[in-house]
């Protein structure tokens, strides 16, 4: 490593016999030289394994260190280069700090930029939001007021287990009435997310080089994610039916674990059939694989029951699940949560008691309450009835408005829609254009093309609709009428 990366690191220093744990002292410690100045924005950083050495400490520590500094968004990776000073920093507009060339900030003088900070409106479509307007907050306030007013002193510690026992229960017993998963509490570890869900369980799962077979296309955030912890991926191509199993026959890498979304394919919306289901199973056991199923949305299907869960069929233990609360319920609770085969439950405690958990106590009581007295069932089924009528709105308004230029498939589930370019749409723009034209109409459209690893990527748009009134969808599709006309 160049002395000159390094040498504004040199001042980190980490103490074992003191709290708190090695990871969060480094987490501070650079946290702190990117607020002083002393690591410029966009400067790039020391790889994992070489400050590890540097520091003398493993390099478990090191990537737990910078993957909190990359989700508090003081760094970013790039893809191939490594990781670096994000460019704008979370506290660039909090803090009254002093400019290396000794010019002060007034932070009065930053007022405005707050305001609009504070203004920033979701726009149709995004495609990662839920409507929060309609979350029965006064009742979630009354759970929150009424588990901190007198709060249980394990509440009030450093979490060390797998999280809060009667929530980890009230999941448990949601998945079993709902998904059909047949799971203890003892299974249930609670997470911030389900990417770091993902984070731990490769950590738990996986040495450095091992494969993953993941979905394409998929998630970029999961493929930089897993070539950044040091794992070969596979991308291995969706058909009509979801994640295509590999042919037993042919030499390929041997598989440590697939991440696949059976329940609603991400990001193309279709739901893995029963016979496909069974032959990911027979060959997970076949092969050894730890299968993760990652069931982002599955609570939003508009006809009939939720689908049962790949793991509600899973009789060899190969199946991990990971779910959240981030579509059901609002982004900011930064809650989820991974049911665990039981033959991982140590090797999951010793990853919980190396890493420590980034999971918040403050939510859980009221959570296991919310979910256990059925109210949280009771607003999922609201609003499924809700983002029925919604994403319906918007197929009636994109055939209507964008008929010949978007393919609208048929779907029954979700919170986005997937929608394809035609041909001569595809001939004079290309879905990444498209975006940016759109913005410029307050149009907010993520493209389909970036989400493909190696397969040949299609032109098309994700539309996210569960966050929108039906009036505020029709005039967002007019909107995007007239730009790609």
């Amino acid at each position: 490593m160049p002395a000159a990366q390094n040498a504004t690191l040199v001042s980190v220093a980490l103490d074992a016999a003191q709290a708190p744990p090695l990871y969060v002292q480094l987490f501070e410690q650079v946290r702190d030289l990117i607020l002083s100045g002393r690591l410029k924005p966009r400067q790039r950083l020391p790889s994992t394994r070489a400050l590890a050495k540097d520091l003398n400490v493993s390099r478990t520590t090191t990537l737990a260190a910078y993957e909190q500094l990359m989700s508090e968004g003081y760094i970013e990776g790039r893809e191939g280069s490594g990781a670096y000073v994000a460019a704008m920093l979370p506290e660039d507009l909090l803090l009254v700090r002093t400019r290396s060339d000794g010019v002060a900030f007034n932070a009065q003088a930053l007022d405005g930029i707050d305001d609009r900070e504070e203004k920033t409106q979701i726009l149709p479509f995004n495609s990662s939001g839920q409507d929060v307007r309609l979350f029965p907050f006064a009742e979630w306030s009354r759970l929150l007021a009424k588990s901190w007013r007198s709060p249980r002193p394990e509440l009030l510690h450093q979490q060390r287990g797998f999280g809060h026992l009667p929530l980890r229960r009230a999941i448990a017993a949601h998945l079993r009435e709902l998904r059909g998963v047949e799971c203890t509490a003892a299974q249930v570890v609670i997470t911030s997310s389900a990417a770091q869900s993902v984070s731990f369980l490769m950590r738990t799962l996986l040495g450095r080089g091992d494969t993953v077979f993941v979905e394409d296309p998929g998630y970029p955030t999961i493929y930089r994610a897993l070539e950044d912890l040091g794992a070969a991926t596979v991308a291995t191509p969706v058909d009509a039916q979801g994640f295509t199993v590999p042919d037993y026959d042919r030499p390929s890498p041997a598989p440590s674990a697939a991440i696949i979304t059976p329940s609603r394919q991400y990001p193309l919306g279709m739901t893995m059939p029963l016979a496909r289901r069974l032959e990911v199973l027979n060959w997970a056991e076949a092969t050894g694989t730890w299968i993760i199923e990652d069931d982002y949305d599955s609570e939003y299907r508009y006809v009939g029951r939720p689908l049962s869960a790949l793991m509600s069929l899973d009789r060899s233990g190969r199946v991990i699940y990971v779910g959240s609360f981030s579509k059901s319920m609002f982004k900011s609770l930064r809650l989820g949560f991974i049911i665990l085969p039981l033959a991982l439950i140590d090797r999951a405690r010793d990853t919980l008691y190396t890493l420590g958990t980034s999971a918040s106590a403050n939510a859980q009581p009221a959570l296991a309450e919310f979910i256990a007295s059925g109210q949280f069932a009771a607003h999922i089924r609201r609003m499924r009835r809700i983002y029925s009528e919604r994403q319906q709105s918007l197929r009636e308004a994109l055939d209507t408005e964008l008929a010949g230029l978007l393919e609208v498939p048929r779907q029954s589930a979700g919170m986005h829609l997937p929608v394809f370019f035609s041909k001569e749409l595809a001939a004079r723009i290309s879905d990444t254009q498209a975006r940016v034209l759109l913005a410029g109409a307050d149009v907010t459209a993520e493209p389909l093309s970036p989400h493909y690893k190696e397969m040949k990527p299609r032109q098309g748009l994700l539309l996210g609709f569960a966050a929108f009134a039906p009036d505020e969808i029709r005039a967002a599709v007019l909107r995007m009428a007239q730009v790609l006309k």
